[in-house]
This record gives structure tokens, C-alpha cells and sequence, in this order.
């Protein structure tokens, strides 16, 4: 009886045994992803840190670009009324900013047989 329970002991201790090495390659396997990641954050970090520095250089770029072209966003507003301005205008007035249509068409055969015919 004794040595019977002295086996089931030992078969339990050589349990426990591969247990802790499993888990201590577990956490040696954790150990190793927690540092690459930390090695990806930070490259992240340094990427998107420079991808931001060159499109803030890109927006004052193209920002003095747009100030210093002589045709402004403001004279780009002044070129046609606003929607305000047309709503305020009385249906009977003509428009000031169309082009003039031509007001003579001539009718195609069918048409002039359908219409006259």
C-alpha cells in the first residue's frame, strides 16, 4: 500500500515537473512576442512621426503655393453669383451670365412629316 502511493506520488511530482517546463517555455515564448511588438510600436511610432512631419511640410507647401498664385480661391468665388444671389433674383429678369443659344433649328424630314403632315 505504501509504495503504491509513493508510485502515484512520484508519478505526480513528474507531472508537475513537465507542467513548470511548459509553462516556462510558454512564458519565454511570451517574452519573446512582447519585444517584437515593442520593436513594431516603436518603428510604427518613428514611421508615422516622419509621415507626419512631411505632410505637414506638404499642407505649408502647397499652402504659400495657393496664397501666392495669382488666381486665389477669393477671385475663384467672385466668378459666378452665389446661390444667394440667384434666389434673390426675380423670375421675370434675365440671366447676365448665360451664353446665347441659337433660336433657329431646322426640322429634320421626320419630324416636319410627323408635325405637318
Amino acid at each position: 500500500m505504501i509504495i503504491s502511493v509513493l508510485r502515484v506520488m512520484a508519478k505526480l511530482i513528474a507531472l508537475m515537473n513537465e507542467q513548470k517546463r511548459e509553462q516556462t517555455r510558454l512564458m519565454a515564448a511570451m517574452d519573446e512576442q512582447k519585444q517584437e511588438q515593442a520593436t513594431q510600436i516603436e518603428t510604427l511610432k518613428r514611421t508615422f512621426i516622419r509621415e507626419m512631419e512631411a505632410l505637414k511640410a506638404d499642407v505649408e507647401r502647397l499652402t504659400e503655393k495657393v496664397e501666392t498664385h495669382p488666381f486665389n480661391a477669393q477671385s475663384l468665388l467672385n466668378a459666378s453669383p452665389s446661390y444667394a444671389d440667384v434666389a434673390r433674383t426675380p423670375p421675370s429678369s434675365q440671366p447676365s451670365n448665360l451664353q446665347t443659344l441659337s433660336t433657329y433649328t431646322t426640322p429634320s424630314a421626320m419630324t416636319d412629316t410627323l408635325l405637318h403632315g
